[in-house]
């Protein structure tokens, strides 16, 4: 994590981050386009657009009849409205399926309003900026990241010329950076000629005709703008011209220093003064150009190298072994594979056993692996039931556990234990695979369970798993049927087709729950008792229980997060209260004073406590400037903290039941159902808590595994994916209890899965996922499967 200031730095990147209201001008452009699709007219050319909180303003650059969701403004036809709240708005579901109309669109700066203005490149084609190097570095560095960033259009592609190198590595897959602009113009010259020639294809008239085309593909749109520091000299002069006056226009623009070689009819010019208005040319919009300075840039490279590094961050103090010196403390694991975790030495349990291979005998392996020929471009999970029956929605942006990992994997590898063992599920486990009661519940899980159906891994994956399914395929039609192979299998009847065969012994027996095993299992599902007093929940969606007054339902949330950032921060003063609640804003006492008084009642006070007393109040007066709750209030992230320290620095039943309480407290992905605007000093928090559940997950599933309670092992993998749904340290560990348990099929699901995850965050899996994949699906012996998923 970024620490000092470039923390700081990164705070005030949050602070100005505008999320709700690019999210909003995303949906209100792309419901544009879906229109014009529809009624048959071109897409508008437009000049700039502005976010204000009350909604979207387009400006144009010729004056055009409105197309919903958009009106026009003050009667003005070259001014376009679309309210925050229009109903003619598409949800975001269908607005995805809408290729962005307008990938040029980039902040250029902000109105004396504190509103982000954007403006099209495409449509002005050559920006150039006036003033000293230095500011007009900072100017054109700025807009080159913003373009790198953009949420509206995430493939657009930057050519860099003259400084910036450092942000080719930072963004390599959109931004190319030259030294010689002759070099970067000729890129450009040949996006040209690819774009004329889609046009042809085509048969567009235009640009924005080929953008609404519903035969053509997306990508041939992508626009590429050059960036030069320096102005245009030399031959590159005569090449961007050609490209900037050529008709039909393709999808390049320009933006450079201001100089005497370059010089077009209609182009923008623009003073390159940070911290002043500038008025832009032919719109009534006066903005403040952003920037960054050398200090600024260097942070942000700074945060930009941090957040990219794959090495671990060092532990946090708390998760040291905290007993005194002689009492029973933790096993020596210096030399465990733990000492790569994400969070500390302890979290990786040393492999006590190697894995045997197991033989299969399915008539055509290949059928047990989806389809990889394509993959939607995203998978929104259902909800799940949660354990205890509470009501745990997480929404679209809240806790992602994977419905296929849980209800087809982590499930099935827990319903495959009980088959083998004759075990009857526990009362308060996790019934991940069964449907829940009530339609609306079991359709949450048919719809979990078919997101097994959706097709496509990336390439590693997709080679390594076909390699060894092809291999296996080839094994299994010489051998021919009828070879009695069966008997040896590890596979269970139904996942070799036979659902009535009678069972066969298997190569591996899996022992009946014990008693300190069915502990284990219960401590997993149990949730924790209700609490004395109030309590902070952060591990999950944010809530506030325990509490004995009432609050407003309008001012609930506000005051919410004062009490989550009191507790995870207590003593901090005023000063500190201000700059994380209420972020680059002066707040009047008058407002600070209010929420801390309407906090105060909705905590109430202990009962047990005289009603004369000071402090009896949950939220005790504010003595000396310094802000804290009582004692007694206490947050489900500290008795998590409590039971890491019983549980990670000790072994035997009661530190398993431990770490399984701390992951009974796990509820969603911390911080889930937040206000994405809310909560910008949580970040650091929500990473530590992902980090130390993950390392608890991990840690349980390897004692129970060890002690082949499968159950356990996959229901704590479970509950780690619910925060991490990507963890491939989570992954591997229930890739390995999959081939332990025999269970062939659903180790390749678990695999499907995984690509599928990668595939839609766009990176590749790590070499020691794919080594143990291809080892235990090949069914080869290796004394390195086992320290593979412990690492």
């Amino acid at each position: 994590m970024p620490a000092g200031a470039t923390a700081d730095f990164e705070k005030q990147l949050r602070v100005a981050s505008d999320i709700n209201g690019t999210a909003l001008a995303d949906r209100a452009l792309r419901t544009l386009a879906a229109n014009c699709r529809t009624s048959g007219r071109p897409l508008p050319e437009v000049e700039a657009m502005r976010i204000t909180t009350r909604g979207i303003e387009l400006y144009l650059a010729a004056a055009t009849p409105p197309i919903a969701p958009f009106t026009e403004r003050d009667n003005s036809p070259v001014v376009w409205w679309c309210p925050a709240r229009s109903g003619a708005l598409l949800d975001q579901e269908e607005a995805a399926d809408i290729v962005a109309p307008y990938p040029a669109l980039v902040s250029l700066g902000e109105t004396e309003d504190g509103d982000p203005v954007l403006v099209d490149l495409e449509t002005i084609g050559l920006l150039r900026l006036d003033g000293n190097p230095a500011d007009i570095r900072a100017v054109l560095l700025a807009l080159a990241v913003e373009l790198a960033s953009s949420k509206l259009a995430n493939a657009t592609q930057i050519v860099l010329a003259g400084a910036g190198s450092e942000l080719q590595s930072l963004y390599p897959d959109q931004i190319d950076h030259h030294s010689d602009l002759d070099a970067a113009a000729a890129e450009l010259q040949a996006h040209d000629a690819f774009q004329r020639a889609a046009l042809v294809d085509g048969d567009h008239a235009h640009l924005r005709s080929g953008r609404l085309s519903e035969v053509t593909s997306g990508d041939s749109w992508i626009p590429r703008i050059l960036v030069a520091t320096d102005p245009p000299s030399g031959p590159s002069i005569t090449v961007l011209e050609d490209l900037l006056t050529s008709r039909p226009r393709t999808s390049v623009a320009v933006v450079s220093a201001a100089g005497t070689g370059l010089q077009l009819p209609g182009a923008w010019t623009l003073p390159a003064q940070p911290g002043a208005t500038v008025d832009l040319p032919g719109l009534d919009l006066t903005v403040k150009l952003q920037y960054l300075d050398d200090a600024a840039y260097d942070r942000l490279v700074q945060l930009l190298v941090t957040s990219s590094r794959p090495d671990d961050v060092p532990p946090p103090p708390w998760t040291q072994h905290a007993a005194p010196a002689g009492s029973s403390g933790p096993q020596d694991r210096a030399d465990s594979d733990g000492a790569q975790s994400a969070l500390a030495p302890e979290t990786a349990f040393t492999p006590v056993a190697t894995i045997e291979p197991i033989p299969t005998t399915t008539d055509d392996l290949a059928s047990g692996l989806p389809d990889f020929a394509s993959l939607s471009p995203a998978i929104t999970p259902p909800i799940l039931a949660t354990p205890t029956g509470t009501d745990d929605a997480e929404g679209d942006a809240g806790s992602a556990l994977p419905p296929a990992v849980v209800g087809g994997l982590a499930g099935e590898v827990m319903h495959r234990a009980d088959a083998e063992t004759g075990a009857a599920p526990a009362k308060n486990d996790l019934t991940f695979g069964a449907p829940a009661d009530g339609p609306e519940k079991a359709h949450a899980v048919d719809s979990a369970r078919g997101n097994w159906d959706r097709p496509h891994a990336d390439d590693e994956f997709s080679t390594a798993l076909s390699e060894v399914l092809a291999e296996q395929h080839a094994h299994v039609t010489q051998q021919g049927p009828g070879t009695g192979e069966d008997e040896e299998s590890g596979l269970s009847a139904a996942s070799l087709g036979q659902p009535n065969a009678r069972p066969t012994a298997a190569r591996r027996i899996v022992p009946k729950p014990s008693a300190a095993t069915s502990t284990v299992l219960a401590a997993l599902s149990t949730p924790p008792d209700p609490p004395a007093a109030p309590q902070v929940h952060v591990l999950g969606p944010v809530d506030l229980v325990g509490t004995l007054g009432r609050v407003d339902s309008n001012r609930r949330n506000s005051l919410l997060e004062i009490a989550v950032w009191l507790v995870l921060h207590p003593g901090l003063s005023r000063q500190d209260l201000d700059d994380a609640i209420w972020p680059g804003m002066r707040i009047l006492a008058e407002t600070r004073n209010t929420a801390i008084s309407k906090l105060r009642a909705w905590m109430g006070r202990d009962p047990l406590l005289p009603a004369g007393d000071s402090q009896a109040a949950y939220l005790p007066p504010i003595t000396d400037g310094v802000y804290a709750l009582s004692d007694q209030v206490t947050s489900d992230w500290a008795q998590f903290q409590e039971l890491y320290q019983e549980g990670m620095h000790h072994e035997g039943p009661e530190a398993d039941i431990a770490l399984a309480q701390a992951l009974a407290l796990v509820r969603g992905r911390p911080f889930a159902d937040i206000d994405p605007s809310k909560y910008i000093w949580a970040e650091a928090h929500i990473q530590e808590m992902i980090s130390a559940i993950v390392d608890v997950a991990h840690e349980l599933a390897e004692r129970r595994r060890h002690a082949r309670d499968y159950r356990a092992a996959a229901q704590a993998v479970a509950k780690g994916l619910i925060c991490d749904p990507q963890s491939e340290l989570l992954y591997r560990d229930l890739f390995t209890i999959c081939h332990e348990m025999g269970d062939k099929d659903g180790l390749e699901r678990a695999a499907h899965r995984l690509a599928c995850l990668n595939t839609e965050a766009g990176c590749d899996s790590s070499p020691e996922t794919v080594g143990l994949l291809r080892t235990m699906l090949r069914g080869e012996q290796s004394h390195h499967i086992a320290e593979s998923a412990a690492s």
